[in-house]
């Protein structure tokens, strides 16, 4: 993975993302953080590996989580989350197996140049964060529900009215009881009020 990661290198850091480990951070110009992850297997995944790419709002990740955002963030600390194999023609889930020849490093960063540069391009800013997934019911990846992120967002930018329309929403669709004390208190916390469904 190391040899991998050498070769990959260049050309991720020419596109503005730094390193740390296994994970690569660069910051849109919207403040956000693009995160790369080289996932290694464990036990029947041994020897093998996958991307994983992350996108970091800030008040989203405090407001859920509280402050102290560390200057690298990781994946899991993303509220958009997506696998790289999620992203191309599977569409499904996609490991690699070590060692990578030439040839596979030139497909890999085909893959990243296709699927994963254009999947960062739609969460470029806030504003295109909410053109994408405002629309959209439910989840629609491994990250923070859909809605519940708009919300934080249309908060942050003191659209109250709609974002507590969005948690009304959230609360009625999944119809569960934790889920929904767990809103009312997200919504507590944004200064929103009582959500009536």
């Amino acid at each position: 993975m190391d040899e991998v990661q050498a070769k990959l290198r260049p050309f991720l850091e020419e596109r503005g993302f730094r390193w740390r480990a296994r994970m690569c951070n660069r910051k849109t110009s919207d403040g956000l953080i693009h995160v790369l992850n080289f996932q290694m297997g464990q036990l029947s995944l041994q020897g093998r590996f996958t991307v994983n790419l992350g996108v970091n709002v800030p008040e989203v990740w405090c407001t859920q989580f509280g402050p102290g955002l560390r200057p690298f963030v990781g994946e899991a600390e993303c509220c958009v989350r997506r696998r790289l194999g999620e992203l191309g023609p599977e569409h499904r889930d996609r490991w690699w197996t070590l060692p990578l020849n030439n040839s596979e490093i030139d497909s890999l960063k085909l893959r990243l140049e296709h699927d994963a540069f254009p999947f960062f391009a739609r969460f470029e800013t806030r504003d295109f964060i909410l053109q994408e997934l405002r629309p959209l019911k439910g989840n629609t990846g491994a990250g923070t529900p859909n809605r519940i992120l708009c919300a934080i967002l249309l908060v942050h930018r003191g659209e109250k009215e709609e974002a507590k329309g969005m948690l009304a929403n959230q609360i009625r669709e999944v119809a569960n009881k934790g889920h929904a004390e767990y809103v009312q208190s997200l919504a507590d916390q944004l200064g929103l009020g009582r959500i009536e469904t």
